[in-house]
Parts: structure tokens; sequence; C-alpha cells
């Protein structure tokens, strides 16, 4: 039949915990956080949940927010508590989802808009 065509399609979906034996994230994606959130809010938040090294809110033009934060934990185990503990959490007057926040480059077939280039560290020595 005509599903035989596409071999490659079974392995797409992820799966909770067998992608360890891939590099585990320690980076989270938090989403539907409300436009006011501060960066300060978000950490308050997570850090209950362990070890934060970063937390990012990226701002589109104009400076606002886009709705989304990034959170990264020291380990990977704890970014997966954070998952466990803070998906769903009221924060102000909606729920935010948790989430990993996969690398780019494995969702992405190489069919990514312009190629990036690697990213080059900016000559200072």
């Amino acid at each position: 039949g005509w599903w035989g065509t596409l071999p490659h399609t079974h392995h797409l979906p992820p799966k909770p915990f067998s992608t360890m034996a891939e590099a585990p994230t320690n980076r989270l994606y938090v989403g539907n956080i409300p436009w006011s959130t501060t960066v300060d809010e978000l950490r308050g938040i997570f850090a209950q949940s362990g070890n934060i090294t970063l937390v990012d809110i990226p701002t589109g033009r104009q400076g606002r927010s886009r709705g989304y934060g990034i959170v990264e934990y020291a380990s990977p185990n704890e970014a997966a508590g954070a998952i466990q503990t803070l998906d769903g959490h009221a924060l102000g007057d909606r729920n935010i989802t948790v989430r990993e926040d996969k690398a780019p480059t494995k969702s992405a077939p190489a069919k990514s808009s312009g190629g990036g280039g690697g990213g080059g560290g900016g000559g200072s020595s």
C-alpha cells in the first residue's frame, strides 16, 4: 500500500524519556505567559524547581514580550522536574505551558530558512 512509502515518519513524535540517550535538554520553553511578566517573576517561579542558569523573555519589535520565556537549569533532571511541577501553573490570569525547548537542529530538517551559518562566536580574544 501507499503507506509503505513513508517509513521514516514513525519515529518523529517525541518519546517522553527515551530521548535521554541523546542529549537531554536542560532548557525549557515557557509558553502563554502574561505580557506583563518579568524575568524576575519567571525566575522566582522556576527557582523552586532547581538551580537556574538562565531566564530569558524574548521581545519582538517595540520591545513587546512575545508571550513566552526560556528557562535553563543546571541539570536536565531539574528541568524535567520543573515540567512536572509547573506545566499548567497559574500565572496572572492564565496558565503557563512548560515543555522542553527542543534545539532547532533536532526538530528542523536541513531545509531550515537560510542555513544559519553556525553563529561564528565573534572574534574577541
